[in-house]
């Protein structure tokens, strides 16, 4: 039986939209994809240039909207919301669910999750969890292949979408998502949100600074060579062990190396892809990667904090290796401490040390926690992936 879509509640505030309160009947001619997600699920994250890149294939067929449903409290406000779809870069509609209404309307169990709605306003589908816009095609062309054919897609007007920018204007930095101390008077500065790193040097005092070198052309993309030259994809934690600066250059899904001397900068770990499966390690060239958020050097190691498979990794350098492996975490995302290769790990975006263990914010958890080589992996705040 055909299960009519519920309507957007009017109560309901809306982002990119330039205050407009949007219906179904706004997106007439086009199969209508909703996305459920909340800006600070790692899941989330991905699904947001693969639904970027449906529209771009069934441009006037496909219009997303994205139905945020924030996990916790800060992520129910509107300007967060709005600052995390210009941070994001998410290009399409999206209704603020601050109190899961469409949510429990739509039956919706998890983040993220995709439902199809056809151009007359009936529900034709639901997936849960990351899909890729490969995945998706044959899909959204079969189902529109049957709509267009009951001459139910055609004749849309644009998606109704205005890019909402949140103020303060970006300047020389926009979105840093880390600062590294390289010497007394030495900084580098992941400026994110242009895709670079900026190397700052600042006085004695620390109370003014300048820009003495830019790695990366900041123009988003992959490529080795000359500080002028390299590029990056939002990168954010950096490391390093006096000569080397190790950048992990996030949605590259890319461990990256920079000779702090010449300027130059190499890929180390990674292949340009998000890793789609579950893997133990391997060469290091050679393994994808999954959402590398920053890394640590320690006792002649590169650790890494690998959002994606809810884990931190390693890469051994003394003695030299080529090859990543699994440091802690079972790959199952939960706050469950254990023994290194059995704890369960909650999105793991950030890393310190002592000198001796390897300390982590555990994002989706809201935890900090730390891992002990050779030992086990212990919470020291945090107490569930709901809390």
């Amino acid at each position: 039986m055909a299960v009519r879509a519920p309507d957007f509640r009017p109560e309901l505030e809306w982002i990119n939209t330039g205050g407009r309160k949007l219906t179904l009947a706004d997106f007439r001619g086009r199969l209508l994809v909703l996305d459920f997600w909340t800006y600070g699920c790692i899941n989330c994250i991905h699904m947001i240039p693969e639904l970027a890149e449906l529209e771009r294939r069934f441009p006037d067929e496909v219009g997303v909207v994205g139905v945020h449903s924030g996990k916790f409290v800060n992520e129910r406000e509107d300007a967060n919301i709005a600052r995390a779809c210009e941070r994001l870069g998410v290009h399409h509609p999206v209704l603020n669910d601050r109190q899961f209404r469409t949510w429990r309307e739509y039956a919706i169990r998890a983040w993220p999750s995709l439902v199809l709605v056809s151009p007359d306003g009936y529900v034709l589908g639901a997936q849960a969890g990351e899909v890729t816009a490969e995945q998706l095609t044959p899909v959204v062309a079969r189902f529109v292949e049957a709509l267009r054919a009951g001459g139910k897609v055609g004749g849309a007007g644009p998606v109704p979408y205005e890019a909402q920018t949140q103020p303060p204007e970006p300047g020389v930095l926009r979105f840093p998502a880390k600062v590294l101390a390289l010497s007394e008077t030495r900084l580098v500065v992941s400026d994110t949100g242009h895709h670079r790193l900026l190397e700052i040097e600042v006085d004695a005092e620390g109370a003014t600074g300048r820009v003495v070198r830019a790695i990366g052309s900041g123009r988003a993309g992959w490529m080795d060579g000359e500080a002028g030259a390299a590029a990056f994809r939002a990168p954010h934690g950096t490391a390093f062990d006096g000569a080397f600066l190790y950048v992990a250059d996030t949605e590259n899904h890319l461990i990256r190396v920079v000779d702090l001397e010449t300027g130059r900068v190499a890929t180390l770990a990674g292949v340009g892809d998000q890793a789609r499966a579950r893997y133990p390690g391997g060469p290091a060239r050679e393994t994808p990667l999954n959402s590398p958020w920053d890394v640590l050097w320690l006792d002649g190691a590169l650790y890494v904090a690998m959002a994606g498979p809810h884990q931190l990794w390693r890469m051994r350098t003394d003695p030299p290796s080529d090859a990543l492996e699994v440091f802690a975490g079972s790959g199952a995302e939960e706050v469950h401490d254990a023994e290194l290769a059995m704890a369960a790990l909650a999105q793991p975006s950030a890393l310190a040390t002592d000198g001796r263990a390897v300390y982590f914010a555990d994002a989706e958890s809201s935890a900090v926690r730390v891992a002990v080589p050779d030992g086990e992996v212990r919470t020291i705040v945090g107490t569930g992936l709901f809390d």
